[in-house]
């Protein structure tokens, strides 16, 4: 990889977000030296190093009954840096908005039916943004099932194991 277009990519020498289905941490791009990143030389602080990936599901529940055709949100805070890759919710529910930290992972505003969630849905993989710790997951529902219902569901994903 060129230097100019690397440091473009990676302009700190911070390779510890997870990307695709690789943790990018464990070695630079090729030809490219890792760079060392203690922040100020007067912090004492030293960043943690990845050190695995590993699959892992988080839970999705809204905790009580929503009543028909209300809406509800769900915060879900990792304890570790979490890459929700699939979301799995009953039927019977829209989607009406899914945020990691600040940053809406849809492209536009709407809704979608829970039913592309399914647990038997195909081609419902789809990559999302990484949750750091300390950023919530928001997960805006609205019960279209036709009596009260709680909402219970979960994502599929990778979390990052560090030293």
């Amino acid at each position: 990889m060129p230097r100019r277009l690397a440091e473009m990519l990676y302009p700190e020498g911070d390779y510890s977000e997870i990307v695709g289905d690789e943790i990018v941490g464990a070695s630079p791009p090729h030809g490219m030296a890792r760079q060392q990143n203690y922040g100020s030389p007067f912090s004492g602080v030293r960043p943690q190093v990845p050190r695995a990936k590993r699959r892992t599901a988080i839970p999705v529940d809204s905790g009580s009954n929503v009543n028909n055709a209300a809406s509800t949100t769900i915060e879900i805070e990792p304890q570790e840096d979490f890459r929700p890759e699939r979301l799995i919710a009953p039927v019977g529910w829209f989607i009406d908005s899914l945020t990691i930290g600040s940053e809406n992972q849809f492209v536009t505003d709407g809704s979608l039916p829970s039913d592309m969630f399914a647990a038997n849905a195909t081609d419902a993989q789809l990559t999302y943004r990484t949750c750091g710790r300390g950023q919530k997951i928001v997960v805006g529902v609205t019960n279209n099932t036709g009596n009260a219902a709680r909402f219970v569901g979960g994502f599929y994903g990778s979390t990052v194991l560090r030293n």
